[in-house]
């Protein structure tokens, strides 16, 4: 055997290689293992590190089995009896993490030491944004297009939009008119997404994407491309790269760009047109969308006149196309969900219904001129305490997301409580957990996992833990877009709790299997467990944290 490699020298440098990546392989491996064996976590194996005890976790039916990643630090933190930081060991399938639902403990490492995003997150935002998004970007890069599209989100502004708002949730009332004629169980989330899509196009581009009472191409691309991102990789790491599912993404990608590149154009040309044909208005005019907005901030931050050109310069054009998809991205992520869940909410808690509609009736007025009343005084969003106490709460019981960082060379991190340094391993997941902060029966009381809007009033204000709530994130890298979350969530609430009765449909889910959507393609959605902490109504992974099949619903014209 000896002699026959030694007489083939190519076998012999193959065999070295591979020898050599074998031993490399092994040497990390131990490493990693040996760093993690013995600090705070589950049970840990060396040969397996926590990837046993994470099937165990995901078959014995403790937990949904589709149930949304964010979830699964609490249901481990809670059987094991672990502290407000613990790690995780998925080599080779996944990182190193460090859990964290310590506030003090994440901003070292997210304000003190702004580190970068993991690289699981920026390969996510690349699929569904393009390279150079401001979710996961830094440096300088990100500080100059937080900067052109900051004026566009400044409460202020937006403000200002309100009407334009007011109009995109009016077609969502008439939709929902629709539905309870129909009297079928129908999915919330579709047309909760569509209503945010409907939103963002208006605000941000002054176009009318009409996708709440017709098809439109981008949406329907926008939509695969989530289905499609390849985030499961712990379970299956070779997901990103079967065929069907690149195919996918490489023409979704080729639609969305096609499609925003061809409106962001048609825009730039009516900013033209509305400039020469008023100089004294048209910079009033101009700024009623967040791209007029973000083309004078870039103007300036560039030194340069782009409207004075007949065309957008390559540069804005490329990264406004890649940061409208992050924003048309976060109406997934945060309003449309926030929405479904408000009214899933709000149904099953008659009283918390009754307090909503009272506080409409006193600010608004009767429900028929409440169309009207916004338009004519927007600021009256900002006279609705419950409601805003509503979506806040919805948020902390279900967040979009969480804050996913990288730890670096420079990256040194002690317990907040004995100041003792904490283990370090090479590009570890520094994973700042806002559902266990939300979750949290230490923090927030025996009721942490019931909906309970009082908490959030302004008289509670001075026992309200801040820093335990953060569906935005905070500091400098906290969600652009999360005042027009806000102001979204509750003129669409203002316009439909007090003329639609809601109840949950989760009874139909089987029956809805085969409606086309995304929810309906995976039939896994619907085995094993289906609630989580005593509610049917949990988040799960869709290319994102969505309610469970889309939050199936029935409605009727209230009484």
């Amino acid at each position: 055997m000896a002699n026959a490699v030694t007489s083939h020298p190519v076998i012999a440098a193959l065999l070295a290689i591979v020898v050599t990546l074998l031993g490399r392989f092994v040497q990390k491996g131990y490493k990693v293992r040996k760093a993690v064996h013995g600090a705070p976590g589950p049970p840990h194996s060396w040969i397996w590190g926590h990837l046993l005890v994470m099937n165990e976790l995901m078959t014995s039916g403790e937990v949904p089995i589709k149930v949304h990643p964010h979830v699964t630090p609490l249901a481990f933190r809670q059987k094991y009896k672990l502290g407000p930081y613990f790690y995780l060991d998925f080599w080779p399938f996944g990182p190193v993490m460090l859990c964290c639902a310590d506030p003090e403990l994440g901003a070292q490492f997210t304000t003190l030491h702004s580190t970068r995003k993991h690289p699981e997150v920026v390969t996510t935002m690349q699929t569904i944004a393009g390279p150079g998004d401001l979710v996961s970007t830094s440096g300088s890069h990100w500080r100059k297009w937080r900067s052109v599209f900051n004026p566009g989100f400044a409460a202020q502004h937006l403000m200002s939009l309100v009407p334009g708002i007011v109009d995109d949730c009016k077609v969502f009332a008439e939709v929902l008119t629709a539905l309870a004629e129909a009297g079928k169980p129908f999915r919330m989330e579709e047309y909760a997404t569509r209503l945010t899509i409907d939103v963002i196009g208006k605000v941000v581009l002054n176009m009318r994407f009409d996708t709440q009472t017709g098809s439109n191409p981008m949406v329907n691309a926008l939509r695969d491309q989530i289905f499609w991102i390849p985030n499961d990789t712990a379970m299956d790491p070779f997901k990103p790269y079967y065929p069907r599912g690149i195919y996918h993404r490489w023409q979704n990608s080729r639609t969305i760009n096609n499609y925003l590149g061809e409106v962001l154009d048609k825009r730039f040309q009516e900013i033209l047109h509305e400039k020469s044909a008023d100089e004294s208005t048209s910079s009033k005019e101009r700024k009623r969308a967040i791209i007029d907005l973000a083309v004078e901030s870039y103007d300036k931050e560039a030194d340069s006149k782009t409207h004075q050109t007949t065309r957008l310069s390559s540069d804005f054009r490329r990264n406004a196309i890649t940061q409208i998809r992050v924003f048309l991205f976060a109406g997934h992520d945060t309003t449309s969900a926030a929405i479904c869940y408000a009214l899933y909410y709000l149904s099953k808690d008659p009283s918390a219904l009754s307090k909503i509609r009272h506080e409409h009736d006193a600010v608004l007025g009767p429900v028929e001129q409440t169309e009207e009343a916004l338009k004519r005084d927007p600021y009256l969003i900002s006279k609705l305490p419950y409601t805003t106490a509503v979506i806040k709460e919805v948020l902390r019981l279900n967040p979009a997301a969480s804050s996913i960082r990288a730890a670096d060379s420079q990256t040194h991190l002690t317990d907040p409580k004995t100041g003792e340094p904490l283990i370090m391993v090479p590009d570890m997941m520094l994973w700042l957990l806002h559902w266990s902060m939300h979750r949290d029966p230490e923090i927030w009381g025996p009721t942490v996992n019931t909906f309970n809007p009082d908490r959030f009033l302004p008289e509670n204000a001075a026992t309200l833990p801040e820093a335990y709530w953060r569906p935005f994130e905070r500091g400098t890298r906290n969600c652009i877009g999360q005042d027009l979350a806000m102001i979204e969530s509750r003129v669409a609430l203002a316009l439909v709790v007090r003329q639609f009765k809601f109840t949950a449909a989760f009874d139909a889910v089987n029956q809805m299997a085969g409606d086309g959507t995304m929810y309906g393609k995976d039939p896994k959605y619907r085995e094993g467990r289906q609630e989580l902490l005593g509610d049917e109504a949990y988040p799960v992974l869709v290319g994102t944290a969505k309610p469970r099949e889309g939050m199936p619903m029935r409605v009727k014209l209230a009484a």
